[in-house]
């Protein structure tokens, strides 16, 4: 043998291409497990800075047409907040008196009603010896004898509101104070945000993405918020003709609970149901909540997808998960934001070629609609070609 280099050994291509690849999966992973328990943990910081960002949403086109207008920002900024708080106050002094007694009242209303559902499912003797049955087994369990009991003490009702209280207005401190200055801020926010990568070249896809998204994100909630206080003031008004007590609190309510899709409509038909249940008859309970339930479904099947369109159409499948795991992570706040973050979502992978896809998943269009969407937009065009013609050709001279 002669005395050169030793034969190299290749290593197959398979083996030097996949391991990297697997060597990311982990390491994805523990990134994605970073992030939910940072945004868990960071719940109290980060609910009121993503709430004022989302209320700014729909309140700067406002601003900004008074800016044209010669207003400066930081007025108008002002006086949207100012509208916003009186609003809040008007509500708070108008329906908290109806409201507190109502939670008064829960503890006798869920017997109530517990009652009067058993009186229509079983005999009335069949529910007294079931009573009865129950008070023996309570008798029996507590004659052990004289063992000493350890009572551990809870905090006060007052106690505990305290501290809710306490919390609250500090999350509404900063998302005032940050609403005023998204506000009166004279350069929008997405050309700040483009500013950091001006060097790269994707800065203009980049504003447009931003641009997308503030767009989407303001119009469907502006859109959704008058649907809602429609469909408020109609169920409002529809309880109040039959005799329902309180109607302009459940108008309310039904109003704040259909930014919720789905499960908020579950939660007002349930309420609903059972106020009419122990202050009507069977007759009225039923009228109020034909009146909930069937306002609802008009607002749902009719009137959000003519005002909306299939511009802001959402998998109902995707949208139901996005809620259950934003209500999971961050409870009531988390339940309504779920559905803007998803909007942020498609419009970002809409924006770039790559993710196209998901942003069709999370639309719920499939390749064969996305295909006859195409088709009909150019059999469009192709009328409108026509017409032109048509109109060109009567015109001409003969």
């Amino acid at each position: 043998m002669d005395g050169g280099t030793p034969p190299s050994v290749s290593r197959p291509d398979t083996v030097a291409g996949s391991w990297p690849d697997f060597a990311k999966v982990p390491l994805r992973i523990l990134t994605l497990l970073a992030v939910g328990y940072t945004l868990y943990f960071a719940q109290g910081f980060l609910v009121p800075i993503i709430a004022a960002i989302l209320v700014a949403l729909v309140f700067m086109p406002m601003v900004r047409k008074l800016d044209r207008a010669r207003v400066p920002p930081i007025i108008s900024a002002t006086a949207t907040i100012l509208l916003i708080c009186g609003a809040l106050a008007v509500g708070t002094l108008a329906l908290s008196e109806p409201m507190a007694a109502w939670m008064n009242r829960l503890p006798v209303m869920m017997t109530e009603a517990e009652w009067k559902l058993r009186a229509l499912m079983v005999p009335f003797e069949e529910v007294q010896e079931l009573s009865k049955q129950v008070d023996k087994l309570a008798e029996a369990a507590k004659g052990g004898g004289g063992e000493n009991e350890v009572v551990m003490k809870s905090p006060s009702v007052i106690e505990r509101l305290l501290t809710s209280a306490q919390s609250v207005g500090w999350d509404l401190v900063i998302f005032f104070v940050l609403l005023l200055f998204l506000l009166a801020a004279r350069q929008p926010w997405r050309e700040r945000l483009a500013s950091l990568f001006a060097a790269s070249s994707q800065d203009t896809r980049l504003k447009e993405i931003a641009g997308v998204i503030e767009t989407d994100v303001s119009q469907y909630l502006l859109a959704i918020s008058l649907i809602n206080a429609a469909l408020g003031f109609c169920i409002g008004l529809g309880l109040y003709l039959i005799g329902f007590p309180d109607a302009a609190l459940w108008g309310v309510m039904a109003g704040c609970l259909n930014y919720v899709p789905y499960l908020g409509v579950a939660v007002g038909a349930s309420i609903v149901g059972l106020v009419g249940l122990v202050s009507l008859d069977g007759t009225g309970a039923l009228a109020a909540l034909g009146i909930y339930l069937g306002l609802n479904l008009i607002e749902a099947q009719l009137i959000t997808p003519t005002v909306l369109g299939r511009r802001f159409a959402l998998n109902p499948t995707i949208v139901f998960l996005c809620i259950l795991f934003w209500g999971w992570l961050w409870g009531i706040p988390g339940v309504l934001m779920a559905v803007p973050f998803l909007l942020i979502l498609r419009a970002a992978c809409d924006g770039l070629e790559r993710l196209s896809p998901v942003a069709r998943f999370i639309a719920g269009h499939t390749e064969a609609s996305a295909i006859a969407e195409e088709v009909q937009a150019i059999a469009a065009e192709a009328q409108a070609v026509a017409a032109e013609a048509q109109a060109v050709a009567a015109e001409a001279p003969k």
